[in-house]
């Protein structure tokens, strides 16, 4: 008995040793009439359990969570120079200045009166562009736990509805799904003027860090303009 003793004594020394590593997972087991077993792992075994760490905001960007009137949480990241329209409304306008209306990121959130989540999805996508000089870039269309969603980038003509001065690369994310039995719409569209790479791109991350519910919604390979 005494021998086990000291055995269990030295095992649990070179346990503690062993731990300072920071990086090794130790165990201890001594069985009735057996040797002391130490085993020694390269991780410690709670380690591949642990909870899955929040994505990072970018550099020069602020996590925003849409505060309008929705039935869904919906959250995004947001340059650190945008200031927003406030208000409790279904709508809000994010911008750096709100003289320069091509200029911005729109977030709305609205019951939809289409016949399904996937017309209500597609009639937006289909119906944005009016001018035979716009262009559709690229988009996805895909469904999403039960919900109907898409992505796209586009160019837009001085003289669309979103393009009222110049000519402007559009980029927006749509999700549509259920709340309360009710078909709801959920879309953020970030314009830009056409050529102006720069803010391009920070709407582009923002429409990269989009989710819904906690749902992540996808992204596009973003064409250069």
């Amino acid at each position: 008995m005494t021998k086990r003793i000291v055995r269990s004594a030295l095992a649990l020394t070179c346990a503690a040793l062993l731990a300072g590593c920071g990086s090794l997972g130790i165990r201890v087991a001594e069985n009735d009439g057996g040797p002391v077993k130490v085993g020694v792992s390269a991780q410690k075994g709670s380690a591949s359990n642990s909870e899955p760490t929040e994505e990072p905001v970018p550099d020069g960007f602020r996590k925003e969570v849409f505060s309008g009137d929705c039935p869904f949480e919906v959250s995004m990241v947001m340059p650190d120079n945008y200031r927003s329209s406030g208000g409790v409304t279904s709508l809000t306008v994010y911008t750096e200045s709100f003289k320069k209306s091509d200029e911005k990121i729109v977030v709305d959130c609205k019951k939809s009166f289409d016949r399904s989540l996937n017309e209500a999805r597609d009639s937006h996508m289909d119906y944005l562009l009016i001018k035979p000089e716009s262009d559709m870039l690229l988009q996805n269309r895909y469904e999403i736990d039960g919900a109907a969603a898409g992505v796209f980038q586009a160019k837009l003509v001085k003289g669309e509805i979103y393009a009222t001065s110049s000519d402007v690369q559009m980029v927006s994310t749509m999700y549509v799904g259920y709340a309360d039995g009710s078909p709801w719409e959920v879309t953020v569209k970030g314009t830009s003027i056409w050529g102006d790479e720069a803010r391009a791109k920070k709407h582009q991350t923002v429409i990269d860090h989009v989710s819904v519910d906690g749902h992540k919604l996808k992204t596009l390979d973003w064409k250069d303009m």
